[in-house]
């Protein structure tokens, strides 16, 4: 395992929300080298900083830094950790270590040639990666004291989203996506985009695409957004008893909500919801940004009139601490 020393970043105060933290929150990107996948892994680690002795090569922890549990975050299609550093930062700054998963093919941080919108349908290889990726963290040492890398607490994205329920123990039907995508309740759904073609697909991928890849080490989920829904074998997570909170835009401008999110709400057993009903669109979910980049027609820095990203996020970012101190303690 490399850490990237070039790449340790010091507080990032310009996009952390304003959330009461004890902490200094810090960032840096560990190259954990080839997986037992096959797959080039990289992380964004952000964590409470302590003091270190000089010369020390490991990030150090502060001293009440939360150990007894990690939250594992995996970003969107095609999207990178660092686009949700507002989230990762504050909660840093609370004393909870983040591990950001940059998916291989996907994220920005392998460079730009290796990106691949191919790899999009391949959902079993993110949640592959992420099993492989505590392995390692828990055989090599990061930090100077242990940390509980078999308590997870899984999060994500939109197709992040989908990956952290996956782990937890949700089985997807490929068919079932591709009828609802020929459906007319699909109509606005800009995620059956991505499933182009894969009605010719060999009865391997499905196989595959189909599959279970629970992990059990993950003791807590948090989607947001999640994509997906549409495919959701809703029995599969009848027995998944474990804290749950699914945060959703329901007047999104890219994945219909009823559809999506509220789907995994209401097959995961006691989950906790929050509505965003103010116009919020898929993307309130990615940190503040300036460039004009869209996904199909929908930008990705810019929200509706009336909507403050910043503010929406300041709020959310505090419900989510609420809910992790109170419900994801082992």
């Amino acid at each position: 395992m490399k850490i990237c020393a070039a790449l340790l970043l010091s507080l990032m105060l310009a996009s952390v929300p304003d959330v009461a933290g004890a902490f200094q929150p810090a960032m840096t990107v560990l190259d954990l080298d080839t997986l037992a996948t096959g797959r080039p892994a990289k992380i964004n680690l952000w964590y409470p900083q302590g003091d270190c002795p000089a010369g020390s090569a490991m990030p150090c922890l502060a001293d009440d830094a939360i150990t007894d549990r990690v939250l594992v975050f995996s970003h969107g299609t095609m999207g990178s950790a660092e686009d949700y550093s507002w989230l990762a930062e504050s909660l840093a700054a609370g004393g909870f270590l983040v591990v950001g998963v940059n998916h291989y093919a996907e994220s920005r941080l392998y460079g730009s040639a290796t990106q691949d919108p191919r790899s999009i349908p391949q959902i079993w290889q993110r949640a592959q990666d992420i099993s492989a990726i505590l392995d390692r963290l828990a055989a090599q040492p990061v930090f100077r004291r242990p940390v509980a890398w078999d308590y997870v607490v899984m999060m994500g994205h939109s197709a992040g989203g989908q990956t952290a329920a996956l782990l937890a123990g949700a089985r997807f039907d490929l068919r079932q996506m591709i009828a609802y995508c020929m459906s007319a309740a699909a109509a606005p759904d800009r995620s059956c985009n991505y499933g182009r073609g894969l009605g010719d697909v060999p009865e391997s991928f499905v196989a595959r695409y189909n599959a279970s890849y629970a992990d059990r080490r993950v003791q807590a989920l948090l989607l947001l957004d999640p994509a997906l829904g549409a495919a959701l074998q809703r029995d599969s997570l009848r027995d998944v008893v474990l804290p749950a909170l699914v945060v959703g835009a329901t007047q999104t401008d890219f994945l219909p909500w009823d559809q999506h999110g509220a789907r995994y709400a209401a097959a995961l057993p006691g989950a906790r919801t929050i509505l965003l009903n103010g116009g919020e669109g898929h993307f309130v979910f990615l940190s503040p940004c300036q460039h004009d980049v869209q996904v199909m027609g929908v930008p990705l820095c810019g929200d509706r009139p009336g909507v403050d990203r910043r503010a929406v996020q300041q709020g959310l970012a505090r419900q989510i601490a609420d809910f992790l101190r109170s419900d994801t303690a082992p």
